[in-house]
């Protein structure tokens, strides 16, 4: 490790060192060589306590001979940290009273300033841009958005409802943000357990837990297109306790880390997400078999995945089956060169397997479509797999709330709908596959895409804590289908040099089967690019003055991807480790009594 100039202390995460450069090299080599030739990942709560002021983090640091050199502890700025001090704030309150209490426990630390301001979540005072940029105009030093109420019921209409306002509401107040760029208060976001995979949790708050799953993946790619302003997503327990409530405190009034990860905060800890490989710690001996008999459903089943899917569900037929698979859209015709040479193949396929397929009509976004779907075959339907979706790709600027409806009918509200008709008709489903997307943790103009995303995959961890089969597919670009086919060369190398290119569609299958064997809810299927990747920590890194979202994105990826450049929060963990190994909130409830291979 080798030092770097401090200069002068802009912030807590000033740069102090970074890892040499041969060893840095060398370990660039060894990771380029192993993550791009894995195709599954997945998200791990890594544990990292942090104390409640900054000063006690660069205390820790120079108390951290030897396990920190001495050349990068004198490099540390000898100026006091700076605590935030009295903070304005505004919050988009709950009724549940969390902001009361979170403001008690600023106000007992002397950390709450006035003006402070508390608005309605669940009111109709900012349903207008016109009408949020009057909310939010004034000099707050922080915007909390609190979003942890329940919707009225567990029924999905209910559920859809609170989920648009909660979202409606959130864009609205992200376009005022964007639109006024010289003003840029910190933004804190908070859910409760939409990342829970806790039993109890579940059978507790159902479904209606999944209405607020959509801020996760909005706010990783708004702070992509509002890169001034640093955004900050708390998820916390279902059941708040005083120490959640002070460490939530802690998280809003501290400056180091603030915007720089997703945090969850409950009983056992503070933990903050890293994507990291499933292989080898994750995958298993498992192998994904088609049921013998019965009845499948595919929702967009015209087009390019839902077709691959087809194939791949006959390919994994065992010997003498009987299976019918149900290739379900609103129009029930498949069409472009592509999509019909591969229905032809899936036809073919059935004739070997002495299965049957067809086209049928059903509007998967319809909620009384899908019940109707779901209690006609109640007796013999066996799995399901939801690949509609639609894009209506847009900068914050150009989204609008019917833009967002259009991307969240097929998909989110959807997901919503299937869950509540196999529930009611109590189905007997082998498994259920929800097609998810990488821009889940972030792609610029896809806000309304990762958001509606972002909640099938809470909708699969409330089934799955429940016993039930569901499980997420986060997707990458596929290379060999779709729109990618279709792209001109020069997109098609774009995309190649970027840091998670396309993969094939053996890779991409190949990526499924290692997330199917690891059982665990929500998985991630993609190509690595190391290269692109260290070269954009690179740039980021001589960048005169990082944005937040250059160092959220660094953290992220930190597992697979380690940046040469060290923060102080990198330091302190340094040290912080060296005395405890930090706990992982780990799958253990859905991997238990999985043949795993010898590793």
């Amino acid at each position: 490790m080798t030092t770097t100039t401090a200069g002068e202390e802009e912030s807590s995460s000033t740069l102090n060192a970074k890892w040499d450069d041969a060893f840095y090299a060398a370990l660039q080599k060894e990771v380029t060589g192993d993550v791009n030739v894995k195709y599954c990942s997945v998200v791990e709560w890594v544990e990292q306590a942090l104390p409640v002021k900054d000063g006690a983090i660069r205390a820790a640091i120079r108390g951290g001979r030897p396990f920190i050199p001495d050349d990068v502890i004198e490099a540390l700025p000898s100026e006091p940290v700076q605590e935030t001090g009295k903070m304005k704030v505004l919050a988009f309150a709950d009724e549940s009273g969390l902001v009361d209490e979170v403001f008690g426990m600023m106000k007992a630390r002397k950390q709450l300033g006035s003006p402070t301001k508390k608005v309605p979540l669940w009111g109709e005072f900012a349903d207008t841009y016109d009408k949020m940029r009057e909310v939010v105009e004034g000099e707050w030093d922080l915007i909390l958005f609190a979003a942890v109420d329940m919707p009225e019921s567990n029924d999905p209409d209910d559920v859809v409802a609170w989920s648009k306002r909660i979202v409606e509401t959130y864009l609205l107040l992200c376009q005022v943000l964007l639109r006024n760029p010289s003003y840029a208060p910190k933004v804190c976001v908070v859910s409760a357990d939409t990342h829970s995979n806790d039993p109890e949790t579940h059978k507790e708050a159902g479904i209606g837990i999944s209405a607020a799953g959509p801020l996760f993946g909005m706010t990783n790619t708004v702070r992509l297109e509002v890169q001034t302003t640093a955004f900050h997503f708390v998820d916390l327990e279902y059941t708040v306790t005083d120490d959640v409530i002070a460490a939530l405190a802690a998280e809003l009034t501290r400056k180091t880390g603030f915007g720089e990860a997703s945090v969850r905060l409950n009983s056992k800890g503070r933990f903050v997400a890293r994507m990291m490989p499933a292989e080898p710690r994750y995958v298993s001996n498992a192998v994904f078999e088609t049921p013998s008999s019965g009845t499948i459903g595919i929702g967009g089943g015209n087009g390019a995945l839902g077709l691959v899917m087809g194939k791949y569900l006959l390919e994994h037929l065992p010997s003498g089956a009987n299976v019918h698979i149900k290739f379900l859209s609103r129009s029930a015709r498949v069409s472009g060169a592509g999509n019909e040479t591969a229905w032809d193949d899936v036809r073919a396929l059935a004739r070997a397997k002495n299965a049957t397929v067809e086209q049928a009509v059903c509007d998967v976004s319809s909620r009384e479509a899908i019940e109707t779907f779901v209690r006609d075959h109640k007796d013999t339907l066996v799995g399901f797999v939801h690949s509609a979706g639609v894009l209506r790709d847009a900068l914050l600027p150009n989204q609008t709330s019917e833009k967002y409806d259009d991307v969240y009918k097929p998909k989110a509200w959807a997901g919503l709908y299937l869950h509540n008709a196999l529930e009611q008709h109590q189905c007997d489903i082998k498994f259920l596959w929800m097609f998810s997307s990488v821009a889940v943790y972030g792609n610029p103009g896809q806000s309304s895409y990762s958001g509606a995303n972002s909640l099938l995959d809470v909708v699969c961890r409330h089934r799955k804590a429940l016993g039930k089969p569901a499980t997420a597919m986060q997707w990458a670009g596929w290379g060999e289908v779709g729109m990618a086919a279709n792209m001109d060369p020069i997109a098609k190398k774009r995309m190649a040099d970027s840091p998670i290119p396309f993969f094939t569609n053996a890779q991409g299958l190949k990526g499924m089967d290692l997330g199917l064997s690891t059982g665990i809810p929500v998985f991630c299927v993609m190509r690595y690019n190391a290269k692109a990747f260290f070269d954009k920590l690179e740039k980021t890194t001589q960048k005169d003055k990082q944005l937040p979202v250059d160092r959220y994105d660094a953290r992220f990826w930190s597992r697979p991807i380690p940046p040469q450049q060290l923060t102080e929060l990198d330091l302190y963990d340094v040290v912080s480790t060296t005395f405890a190994e930090p706990r992982e909130l780990i799958y253990d409830h859905f991997t238990a009594g999985v043949d795993y291979p010898d590793q």
